[in-house]
């Protein structure tokens, strides 16, 4: 069934889908196996002399549509499949197949969150460190330890990271001083798309005070358009100042 899930038969992949999920938690190490498929990087050699010398009858599996399917698969599971959740979160390092291990673990639930937090502050790729942060956000209520991962994150050397944790600050550390401080440290940061990470943050914050102030009108002025405008909407939603943001608005619109 787990290998049905690949068949290009729609109705072949609806009756894997239905059996699979009648099992439940027993089908997870199955779909594991399928969600841990890689293809080497000696295998394109393999193909090409397969097409030479058919008689090798060499098979290739396509990991993208293993590591798709099978989290679709996990994803429909839900929390059932919690036991898959380190697997899912090495599957976050793939670029062309990332999308349905997020879904994945957000549908397995809050079962997810301290592996997510454990691999924001330990994995060695930083793909799955940025997805890792992104994820959190997208949870309620974050405990302490998950929070303050969030705020080591912000000193990732990998820009995307820095910019996935301020995000999930703004959404998980409202009205937290300590959240601020590191926001505000973000706010100048050399990558444009981090400073813009910064302000925005600071306006889902919800804290309006001088420091916070003087960071967004700053932003007004910067050089990028994602900044100037991540300000701006920050600066409205703390302060609904539209003398200084209308403005800004008003020219980038232009621009």
């Amino acid at each position: 069934w787990a290998a049905d899930l690949l068949s290009h038969d729609y109705a072949v992949r609806g009756d894997a889908q239905t059996a699979l999920k009648q099992l439940g938690e027993a089908a997870v190490p199955q779909l594991c196996v399928l969600l841990r498929k890689r293809n080497p990087s000696w295998e394109q050699h393999v193909v090409r002399l397969n097409s030479l010398l058919p008689f090798l009858n060499y098979q290739r599996v396509d990991a993208v549509a293993c590591r798709l399917r099978s989290a679709e698969m996990l994803g429909l599971l839900g929390p059932h499949a919690s036991e898959a959740i380190p697997d899912l979160i090495r599957a976050l390092a793939f670029d062309h197949s990332a999308n349905e291990p997020e879904r994945a673990l957000l549908r397995i639930g809050r079962a997810a969150v301290g592996p997510l937090t454990h691999a924001l502050q330990d994995a060695g790729d930083p793909k799955v460190r940025e997805r890792s942060a992104r994820l959190l956000r997208e949870f309620p209520s974050l405990d302490e330890h998950s929070i303050a991962a969030l705020m080591d994150a912000t000193e990732d050397r990998v820009a995307e990271v820095r910019g996935e944790a301020a995000l999930a600050l703004g959404a998980a550390a409202h009205k937290r001083e300590d959240a601020i401080r590191r926001l505000l440290s973000l706010a100048v940061d050399s990558k444009e798309g981090v400073r813009a990470a910064a302000l925005k943050a600071l306006g889902e914050i919800g804290i309006s005070k001088t420091e916070v102030q003087t960071v967004l009108q700053r932003g007004l002025a910067d050089k990028s358009v994602p900044v100037r405008l991540a300000a701006a909407k920050s600066l409205w939603s703390l302060e609904q100042n539209s003398r200084d943001t209308v403005p800004v608005l008003t020219n980038i619109l232009l621009g």
